[in-house]
């Protein structure tokens, strides 16, 4: 099950970083390695409870939140306004902080997103809204461990063992995510050359009904309804078969940057 949830956890995530990544335009392709790890080591898929029982969830299972960032606060605790924005929105969740030398449990204003993607982008505009000098470590740094003590540094992690915790976790995660890519960039091209075959018979049916509305009589519009049937069915894949291709496209321009040897 946990390999299940591990592969549907890296199709989340990877795809969501990439795209934002892309999209920014200003951070290295390579350093979407560095986000995806601090997102396992802010909002992992796994969770044990103080009974050591192990659960495994989702990004779209929790707000498709990946990092740790907290709305803004006034005085009494509720959120500043201003904060939300289309696909970012604030909720009040219990939360594990780190205060006066002891955890304690707080509801605390913690985004949401509508996609990972819209969660990385978000982020990476607080980094340099709010901590300009995280936001030129991940842009031009030396490290990932170089970032993860900036991280630290700027406040934004309160938690004693953050540095050693999600530095730890760079190898784990970077095998991880190069096996994920090995199994998914091939089926992925697999499943372009299955929607490009699926899209040479959804014209050629459409064209089918075209020639049958221009020769024959259609006194009840049927095969009117028809045609604009099959013309949404054509142009809906157009549209999904171009996702595909670029969510492609992203994957194996990663995987490139990240020295990742695909098969094939």
């Amino acid at each position: 099950h946990y390999l299940d949830v591990q592969t549907s956890y890296f199709d989340q995530v990877v795809s969501g970083v990439l795209q934002a990544i892309e999209a920014h335009g200003h951070i290295p392709f390579d350093r979407a390695l560095w986000l995806i790890t601090q997102s396992y080591g802010e909002q992992s898929p796994l969770s044990v409870n103080d009974k050591g029982k192990v659960s495994y969830y989702l990004p779209s299972e929790h707000r498709n939140r990946l990092f740790n960032e907290h709305a803004s606060v006034a005085e009494d605790k509720t959120p500043l306004p201003g904060q939300e924005s289309e696909g970012v929105s604030i909720h009040m969740l219990a939360q594990k902080e780190f205060k006066n030398g002891a955890y304690v449990n707080a509801p605390s204003p913690t985004f949401g997103y509508d996609s990972t993607a819209r969660s990385t982008e978000h982020h990476l505009a607080l980094l340099k809204e709010r901590r300009p000098g995280v936001y030129d470590s991940l842009k031009g740094g030396a490290s990932f461990g170089g970032f993860v003590d900036d991280l630290k540094a700027s406040g934004y992690a309160t938690e004693p063992a953050y540095v050693e915790r999600v530095k730890g976790l760079q190898g784990q995660v970077a095998k991880q995510v190069g096996d994920w890519l090995k199994f998914r960039v091939p089926e992925m091209r697999e499943r372009v050359e299955r929607m490009v075959d699926y899209q040479a018979f959804l014209k050629d049916n459409l064209a089918g009904w075209q020639r049958r509305l221009a020769s024959e009589p259609d006194p009840v519009g049927d095969n009117a309804r028809q045609c604009a049937s099959s013309q949404g069915l054509v142009d809906g894949m157009a549209i999904e078969l171009a996702a595909v291709r670029a969510d492609l496209a992203r994957m194996e321009r990663f995987a490139g940057s990240i020295k990742v040897k695909l098969p094939g």
